[in-house]
């Protein structure tokens, strides 16, 4: 459970970057589904304008949790407000190179199905760990989105330890994009990622700016290995 919530605060930071790169204003709404932490569905918004993006999230007994990216000065700062302190996270450009790994390619079972109004087909590959990932790819977005995705799971899944990144990859590369990811294990659901929406639109400058009165430190060394570190 612990590595999965590092590999997903990891790849929320790269969908930042790669929102940012890919030159996006505007809001993407994904709905996360956590069973250790409950049967609620919670969802979180990436909302992104020039190098910055904000990632508005709820993790459970936490509370509310706010990722501030800025790409230009290498530096992301996780806030939860409920607590008045954060964490700042060196985030590099590129992630730490790694082995290669035995997590197999992704393979079609040929399920179909209609997810919140995008046509997808079921991808499944096998992780480290006896971890299996379930991927409900579709065509039907565009194809700036599709590459907003591409690189920040391509990124994020590198670097926070998962190895399914290359075969996520293979799968942009023609022309899909991820709605729906399960992760599970020993046959029991860790995680579930859902993509809701999408909305272009002019962001306000003060959206990304931190809160005053929040205790800021440096993320302990070990804690940001998922981040890139």
């Amino acid at each position: 459970m612990k590595n999965f919530i590092i590999s997903f605060l990891a790849l929320c930071s790269f969908v930042s970057f790669a929102s940012a790169q890919m030159g996006f204003e505007g809001t993407l709404t994904w709905s996360m589904k956590i069973p250790q932490l409950g049967d609620k569905e919670s969802p979180f918004v990436i909302s992104s304008k020039g190098d910055k993006t904000l990632i508005h999230m709820d993790a459970g007994p936490t509370g509310a949790v706010d990722i501030y990216t800025d790409k230009s000065s290498h530096k992301t700062i996780m806030v939860m407000k409920a607590m008045s302190m954060g964490y700042e996270i060196d985030t590099p450009d590129e992630p730490v190179k790694k082995e290669d790994s035995k997590a197999s390619k992704p393979k079609a079972t040929g399920k179909k199905e209609k997810i919140n109004g995008y046509n997808c087909e079921e991808y499944v590959c096998e992780l480290e760990g006896e971890s299996e990932m379930s991927m409900w790819m579709t065509s039907d977005l565009k194809d700036n989105l599709i590459g907003v995705m591409a690189q920040a799971l391509k990124k994020g899944m590198s670097s926070s330890g998962s190895h399914a990144g290359s075969g996520m990859e293979e799968l942009m590369k023609k022309g899909l994009a991820p709605i729906r990811t399960i992760i599970t294990k020993d046959g029991k659901q860790q995680a579930e990622m859902t993509f809701v929406s999408f909305e272009s639109k002019t962001l306000s400058d003060d959206l990304f700016v931190v809160p005053t009165g929040i205790n800021i430190m440096k993320m302990p060394a070990g804690m940001g290995k998922g981040m890139g570190q």
